[in-house]
């Protein structure tokens, strides 16, 4: 079987593959999305996932459920992703596309934190650098020597067609211009991931930007509001005498 690691604190996504890969015996059909911006204090904000599958694949997600004693799958996946999101208020959805089938999971955190230390993300600042990885996905690829079957090429074609329909479009918006990135687009301060099948897996999400300094505009502000600041006071101070 096709090993992925998952991680510690509950990033669904990669338990839904292990799912499929056990019932499944075809292909895999799952579209994820995820999105998050990183503040120059090394906070994330606002970052939402979502989940797109067709209805066999939601059943499969009903049955795990209520495998693992969860009424729902809304429970279910509130119950993992709270401990990503270091929060229990967490917002979730579910629409349905009567046209295709198709149901979209929406997983939403509002505001900003901090991940903890045993999570798959790890922020660095160092001077005017701030970097960010995240390795949820990423697992470290090692040869199955106990195989006796496929070598390694076989094993990874093989592995890549039971993948094939899943992709993964990874978004994030780091404080200041990306200077190095693993992404597929860069566009100033935002990088884009568009991943499918087992390249997922051997990808690391990683981006470092520059931390923009205050602009020469913000701090001519700055000076003038402490001038007026200071004014004030001296006329107040001789009005008082």
């Amino acid at each position: 079987m096709l090993s992925i690691s998952m991680m510690k604190n509950g990033y669904l996504v990669f338990s839904i593959f292990v799912i499929f890969l056990i019932v499944s015996s075809g292909c895999i059909n799952m579209q994820m999305t995820y999105q998050v911006k990183v503040n120059t204090d090394t906070s994330v904000e606002n970052p939402k996932i979502s989940l797109t599958l067709d209805r066999a694949g939601y059943n499969l997600l009903k049955l795990s459920a209520t495998g693992q004693g969860y009424s729902s799958v809304r429970e279910l996946i509130q119950a993992n992703i709270s401990k990503t999101f270091d929060s229990n208020d967490i917002d979730y959805d579910e629409e349905w596309n009567q046209d295709t089938g198709k149901v979209t999971i929406t997983i939403e955190r509002k505001g900003k934190f901090y991940p903890s230390a045993d999570s798959k993300i790890s922020i660095i600042k160092k001077e005017n650098l701030i970097g960010y990885r995240d390795l949820t996905y990423y697992t470290e690829q090692q040869p199955d020597s106990t195989n006796q079957y496929y070598d390694q090429q076989q094993s990874e074609a093989l592995a890549n067609y039971m993948l094939s329909g899943i992709t993964l479009n990874y978004y994030i918006e780091m404080p200041g211009k990306i200077v190095n990135t693993s992404a597929n687009v860069v566009k100033d301060n935002k990088a884009e991931w568009h991943l499918t099948g087992l390249e997922i897996s051997k990808t690391q999400i990683a981006a470092v930007s520059e931390v923009p300094s205050v602009s020469g505009f913000s701090s001519v502000i700055a000076i003038v509001s402490l001038l007026l600041l200071c004014i004030y006071s001296r006329k107040k101070s001789r009005d008082n005498n």
